[in-house]
């Protein structure tokens, strides 16, 4: 019993340095220019592609990602959903689009209405 607690203890050490490490490695958020939602402007975009093959959309971004030694970001939502157009609006305002730009690749999945299938579960470099 004890060494498993000594165990899964260093396994939880190690994990906590690694994170904290990565940390301090991260890019700063940019500043925005807005103060308030209310600023985004209007009328909100209804940024997912109904007729995109989502499998072949992340397939390509991921290779992308991986050619360009980037991170892959999957926005999954629905044009239907408030939240996912005010994130699309944040995610259009130039300073947040610069970074993400710079950071990420950058590839929107529409879920109908949770009713659309997606073959990626799980996604590893």
């Amino acid at each position: 019993m004890r060494r498993r607690f000594g165990t899964a203890f260093g396994a939880a050490l190690a994990a906590t340095a690694m994170l904290a490490i990565g940390a301090a490695f991260a890019a700063p958020a940019p500043r925005v220019h807005i103060t308030s939602l209310k600023q985004l402007p209007t009328p909100l975009p209804y940024p997912y592609n109904t007729a995109a093959n989502a499998d072949a959309d992340v397939a390509a971004a991921r290779a992308k990602a991986k050619a360009e030694n980037k991170l892959l970001l999957i926005d999954l939502g629905g044009n239907w959903c408030p939240d996912c157009r005010i994130l699309a609006g944040v995610m259009k305002l130039p300073e947040v689009q610069r970074f993400v730009d710079k950071h990420y690749v950058h590839v929107m999945v529409d879920v109908g209405r949770f009713d659309k299938t997606f073959k990626y579960r799980r996604i590893t470099a």
